[in-house]
């Protein structure tokens, strides 16, 4: 029996997943200040999941913690949202290995990549040495925050990477994809328009709404693109 975003046993559909996470995820690169480290900062990267604060969010938080095997943290920040993290770098594995095989479809895909370069660079302790420490910080510099002042201020020469360009898919979008990134970016409602030959001069319609940035228009018309021939 087939089901959006569902599996049997009601595990998540790990396309669901995915098109959650191009909704309302984020890859970054946080920098900890440490007189334990050699130059002065740890590198810590994380995936995490936002989400407004209630009931039926948090036990979707909860079954997406349990779907990548209960790994990470959910917590309440601010008092109106929650947040799954995973920052481990053994951890972050099991995440990099989920989208490498379910790959994300919006620009996000860029982030993803270079935080997984990241990952890889501190598991071959290449962050360790001046070179590699320094190449983290390029590539962190190209992050959507880039670098803090108190990283400029240690390291004022630090030249950015040139970003990755976006190479979007051009196939269909698998419909549990569609369910995920609808379920963290879309919004269905009720609106009137005006009709003059309508008793009370209305007719109201059903609307399915997904709103994105400009440079996720072609997601947009992806999801819109009609079914070919044969389903």
């Amino acid at each position: 029996m087939s089901s959006y975003g569902l599996l049997k046993e009601n595990r998540l559909n790990p396309y669901f997943v995915t098109g959650y996470s191009d909704g309302e995820s984020s890859f970054s690169i946080r920098f900890i200040t440490s007189n334990r480290s050699k130059f002065g900062f740890i590198i810590n990267p994380v995936f995490s999941l936002g989400t407004e604060a209630n009931v039926e969010n948090l036990k979707l938080l909860e079954r997406i913690k349990d779907f990548f095997g209960n790994i990470g943290s959910i917590s309440l920040c601010g008092g109106n949202m929650f947040y799954y993290e995973v920052s481990s770098i053994t951890t972050l594995q099991v995440i990099i290995n989920h989208f490498e095989k379910y790959p994300l479809e919006t620009t996000k895909i860029i982030h993803f990549k270079l935080l997984s370069n990241v990952v890889k660079m501190i598991l071959n302790k290449e962050h360790l040495t001046e070179e590699g420490f320094m190449k983290i910080l390029s590539i962190k510099a190209v992050f959507p925050k880039g670098l803090h002042e108190k990283i400029l201020t240690a390291y004022p020469n630090i030249k950015p990477i040139i970003k990755p360009t976006f190479i979007p898919n051009s196939g269909r979008l698998n419909p549990d994809w569609v369910a995920g990134f609808s379920q963290a970016d879309s919004s269905f409602g009720l609106y009137a328009v005006k009709y003059s030959n309508r008793k009370l001069g209305y007719c109201i319609l059903p609307q399915y709404r997904v709103t994105q940035h400009e440079r996720d228009l072609i997601v947009l018309k992806r999801i819109i693109r009609p079914p070919s021939p044969g389903g």
